[in-house]
């Protein structure tokens, strides 16, 4: 009886261990070692290893100045304009690898012609790389090359100013890891 009483006893001690203790960690945390955008017809395809998965979205009083958090963000979300101008759409714009070690790749797909400004800037603000191509609506492929950068968060403006038609204008951020 003594000996069923303490496996009982200790049955209930596990049992309560087991409801109190929690398995897995409550902070935030990101992993990201790859990923990469891909478009089949009409899908899109990103993935990413070990990608939390929660944006934030920030904002100041006057809504002028947008910006979201989180290292993979899906297309349509989270990227607004408050200055009227149309969005480059996530077809026509495609940046690999990101996070980056050295180089990214930006792919863009204008569907008229016109001009292209590309522009890199740090955190601070300040311009490290500037680009003006002519759109002929071919797909053009720009790399830019940040193995000199070094680890942090980088914004990149692409604005596309059609022929006859409103500018169309969208920030991505990039993010430069080390190797």
């Amino acid at each position: 009886m003594k000996t069923i009483s303490l496996f009982l006893l200790v049955i209930l001690v596990i049992l309560i261990t087991a409801y109190c203790t929690r398995a897995q960690s409550m902070s935030s945390q990101v992993v990201n070692v790859s990923g990469d955008s891909n478009k089949k017809g009409r899908f899109f395809f990103d993935w990413s290893l070990g990608e939390m998965a929660l944006i934030s979205k920030m904002q100041n009083t006057d809504s002028s100045v947008i910006m979201t958090n989180g290292v993979l963000q899906p297309f349509n979300i989270g990227r607004q304009s408050s200055n009227n101008f149309n969005l480059l759409g996530g077809d026509e714009v495609s940046l690999v690898p990101n996070p980056t070690t050295d180089n990214v790749r930006v792919t863009l797909r204008p569907t008229q012609k016109g001009r292209i400004k590309i522009s890199l800037y740090n955190w601070q603000g300040n311009l490290l790389y500037y680009k003006d191509l002519a759109a002929t609506g071919a797909t053009i492929m720009e790399i830019i090359y940040m193995s000199g950068f070094i680890e942090g968060v980088y914004s990149l403006r692409i604005e596309f100013y059609p022929e006859g038609a409103d500018p169309r204008k969208t920030t991505y951020k990039i993010v430069k890891v080390s190797k």
